[in-house]
């Protein structure tokens, strides 16, 4: 993902990282005040810049099982407000490698605090 790409977004609160991204550039993500989810195909951190995520304070960030003290380790990934752990599939959160409507449930859950 460039510089800026989505630097002017107002409304966006929820945003899926593909494995295939492996950076995030200068200010991607820096005008959405609304974002509270982010998650990440990668198990290893990718880059970003300081500026990627304004809001990651107020963000959960979601990762694939066994990378989330790799990302709490990583330079700007650890300031999101916390980072939780899900399924090897990007989607998969009850780790049965499908994407279904339990993982949808289950997403849902996580972000309300119901887990």
């Amino acid at each position: 993902m460039g510089d800026e790409t989505f630097k002017d977004c107002t409304a966006l609160s929820s945003i899926s990282i593909p494995e295939s991204v492996t950076t995030i550039g200068n200010s991607a993500f820096s005008g959405c005040q609304t974002l509270t989810s982010v998650l990440v195909g990668n198990s290893n951190p990718l880059s970003i810049d300081e500026n990627a995520f304004s809001n990651r304070a107020n963000a959960t960030l979601y990762v694939p099982n066994g990378s989330k003290e790799s990302y709490e380790a990583a330079d700007y990934w650890k300031d999101f407000k916390s980072i939780v752990e899900v399924g090897h599939k990007l989607g998969d959160i009850n780790g049965d490698g499908k994407v279904n409507i339990a993982d949808v449930t289950a997403l849902v859950n996580i972000i309300l605090g119901k887990k």
